[in-house]
């Protein structure tokens, strides 16, 4: 089904910002000043006691596929962010910023950013239902993530299955984060930075095969179009099966596009379109056996979906342009304009309420699209001011996010099937679209402020504020009218501040201690059905933000030869006014009565190990506990969906010239399920492993090997919250092979 065009770009540029009042005037007064001093005498040359500030260049012209934010002799390891608000190298930000490059992505042999963020530490999986949509959804530190995802520094509405093929890195930056980000992050922000076109020339084609019918092609074509313009070129198709479980298959194809031309010497205009379309026959697990308090043991590749009922279709098409303009030296100037349309239906079976040996496979379903567009400017700027370095960035933002789900007629809505032997083809109802439609809309402005502020060669203080205006409107419509009873509106307004003081005892190692804020308005999951599930409700509509603050302390260390980047950070997030809901049905109330924590540690390393050994991953710690609670029962729990001990090494060792072995190791403690805090229902720990071997044939062919889950660990992804709890099993053993072709 194709995707209703939004409005065009000139459109979004047109549309005046939402802000209101004095933050109007103040973000005006802002813009003007940095513009002023862009146009002004430059000021004087920084003397020798001054710390100076080397111009980083975005663009890079080295040959092949090479991320300009990697360390060239060490792919594992980003050196700095891709986004304009982190101007500093990682080394020296004061803030727990986790970046995975395409090499670690690639060499992990992961498609997709579940497939990706699914081994990494501090990170768990949720489930989707008819209440909250089935895709990426990521529980970080101990809060929900599924739309804290971005893509270029912009929010990409809606809770979508994401592709890797044309991403450079992928950015996590942990803690609250609103001050960088805006709304929610309160666990983390997670970023995507594509891949852009650059002046050099190359191309990189990659034919993969494999077991359960695995078959794959990608093409990453670069080159220069003229003397001012290139142009690069993402294609996918993408057809396989699902290791270790029956009926299941997952087919997709992709393009992105993103050209760049200079517009004279000071000016560059970008532009990138992104296209994706999905059909998988999705998998929603095993029944839970609360008997005994885990998953059935049931075999591995029992499915208990319908082949002729259930599918799942994901769409995007998001187009964005990107203008950059350099006043000086000192000072530039980034326009950003995004135009972005997702959609995500299905009709999935939820193996649930098993009873006298047999299961439920009760239908879910959604028709969920998402339109958004988005306009950033942005004020970058370089100065020497009083004997001291300054690193500033201020700018305004401003979207509208469209959200509609119309759920699927299912008749009949549930099918009983043995637990031991479902039979796939046991369908003969109907599906048919629904009558009625949830919508929201979202309209949000904001305004920020960020300056890092260069004492001297061993001091760094950071300092950051941004402002935020956020109307949220729902309403349910029906048979094309609207239910006048189910429209609800929240409008609020908060500010958020991120705090950092960074002192390098040496060149290559920092200490810092940082504050940061972030905030939670009502309704902020724009895929929820239910208060539950972080929706807008009556009970809620009339709420503050959650406000969310966290301390952490850490440490950054670039060794061996500065190609090894060591971290450790040891932090407490705290929601001070968390919304609680007492009672149940119509005399249920929401109040924001509660208050949860989370303590945690974590450590960190990605790089080389010498000349031949590179290695990526970490460790974390989480202790998370409801300290308040109108509800007794509460106080003293922990949070649900939340692995309290995790960790992940991936390392690759070069043999010879030619030839390279690797692995990855992955542990997740249990993990336990709930709503607010957690139940006694649980899925069990585990240990995964995954070799990886390459063969360098010539310079321009490769050959590389992927064993995924190695030994056909059977383990649990995540645990749906419910009375009638299903599990997310994990895939299987699955061997990738890819010829990897350079040009």
């Amino acid at each position: 089904m194709p995707l209703t065009p939004g409005p065009s770009p000139s459109a979004a540029i047109r549309r005046p910002l939402s802000l209101r009042g004095p933050a109007l005037a103040t973000s005006v007064a802002l813009l003007a000043s940095g513009l002023a001093s862009a146009q002004a005498p430059r000021p004087a040359q920084p003397g020798a006691d001054t710390p100076t500030l080397e111009r980083v260049e975005v663009e890079t012209s080295l040959p092949g596929p090479v991320n300009p934010n990697a360390d060239a002799a060490a792919p594992y390891k980003i050196d700095r962010s891709s986004s304009e608000k982190f101007t500093r190298p990682l080394l020296d930000t004061a803030k727990s910023i986790v970046a995975i490059p395409k090499e670690v992505i690639e060499d992990a042999g992961a498609h997709t950013l579940s497939e990706l963020l699914r081994t990494q530490p501090g990170i768990t999986l949720g489930t989707g239902e008819g209440g909250n949509a089935f895709g990426d959804r990521f529980i970080i530190r101990g809060f929900e993530a599924r739309n804290d995802v971005f893509v270029d520094g912009v929010r990409d509405a809606g809770v979508v299955s994401r592709e890797t093929f044309a991403i450079e890195q992928v950015e996590i930056a942990k803690g609250p984060s609103s001050t960088f980000a805006g709304r929610g992050t309160t666990g983390a922000a997670v970023n995507l930075a594509s891949k852009a076109a650059t002046r050099s020339a190359f191309g990189d084609l990659e034919f993969s095969v494999g077991s359960d019918q695995l078959r794959r092609f990608t093409a990453d074509l670069n080159g220069p179009v003229g003397e001012d313009s290139a142009l690069r070129v993402n294609v996918m198709d993408h057809r396989s099966n699902v290791a270790g479980r029956d009926q299941l298959h997952n087919e997709r194809r992709g393009a992105a596009i993103a050209a760049s031309t200079h517009l004279g010497e000071a000016t560059r205009l970008s532009a990138d379109l992104y296209h994706l379309r999905s059909d998988a026959l999705p998998d929603w697990g095993v029944p839970y056996d609360v008997t005994r308090n885990a998953p059935f043991a049931v075999p591995r590749n029992t499915w208990y979906g319908l082949v002729a009922r259930d599918f799942w279709r994901n769409e995007a098409d998001i187009s964005t342009l990107t203008l950059d303009h350099r006043f000086s030296d000192e000072v530039s100037l980034l326009l950003k304009a995004r135009l972005g349309d997702t959609r995500n239906a299905y009709v999935v079976s939820a193996p649930e309420r098993p009873t006298a040996g047999t299961v439920q496979a009760s239908a879910k379903t959604r028709d969920q699209q998402n339109r958004a567009d988005a306009l950033q400017a942005s004020l970058l700027g370089r100065h020497a001011w009083g004997g001291t370095a300054h690193e500033w960035v201020m700018g305004v933002e401003s979207s509208r996010e469209r959200v509609s789900n119309t759920p699927y007629v299912v008749t009949p809505r549930a099918v009983t099937q043995p637990l031991l032997s479902p039979n796939p083809f046991a369908w003969s109802g109907t599906v048919a679209r629904g009558t009625s439609t949830a919508t929201r809309r979202v309209e949000s402005a904001s305004l920020y402020v960020l300056d890092t502020w260069i004492l001297s060669p061993q001091w760094e203080v950071f300092g950051g504020l941004r402002h935020d205006e956020y109307d949220i409107e729902a309403a349910n419509i029906v048979n094309d009218y609207v239910d006048v009873a189910s429209q609800l509106r929240n409008r609020a307004s908060f500010l958020n501040g991120h705090a950092g003081l960074v002192f390098k005892p040496a060149r290559n190692g920092s200490i810092y201690l940082s504050y940061g804020s972030s905030s939670n308005p009502s309704g902020e999951q724009l895929d929820a059905g239910a208060a539950d599930y972080g929706s807008i409700s009556g009970a809620n509509a009339n709420l503050d933000p959650e406000r969310n603050r966290s301390w952490e302390l850490g440490s950054k260390w670039a060794v061996m030869d500065e190609h090894l980047l060591l971290t450790v950070a040891a932090f407490q997030i705290d929601k001070t006014n968390a919304r609680v809901s007492v009672g149940t049905g119509a005399t249920a109330t929401i109040s924001l009565s509660g208050e949860q924590r989370v303590r945690g540690v974590e450590f960190s390393a990605a790089g080389n190990v010498g000349r031949k050994l590179s290695v990526f991953g970490g460790f974390t710690l989480l202790d998370t506990e409801i300290t308040r609670s109108p509800v007794a029962t509460q106080v003293g729990r922990a949070l649900p969906n939340v692995a309290e001990r995790s960790f992940n090494l991936q390392a690759k060792y070069q043999l010879t010239d030619r030839f390279a072995l690797g692995g990855t190791v992955t542990h997740n403690n249990d993990v336990f399920g709930g709503t607010v805090d957690a139940l006694a229902t649980k899925i069990p720990g585990f240990w995964r492993t995954d070799l990886m071997a390459e063969y360098q044939v010539n310079e321009q062919v490769g050959v590389h090997l992927n064993v995924l889950n190695a030994t056909d660990r059977v383990y649990y992804d995540a645990l749906y919250r419910s009375a009638t709890p299903f599990t997310y099993i994990a895939p299987g053993r699955a061997i990738h092979i890819t010829v990897d072709v350079e040009f």
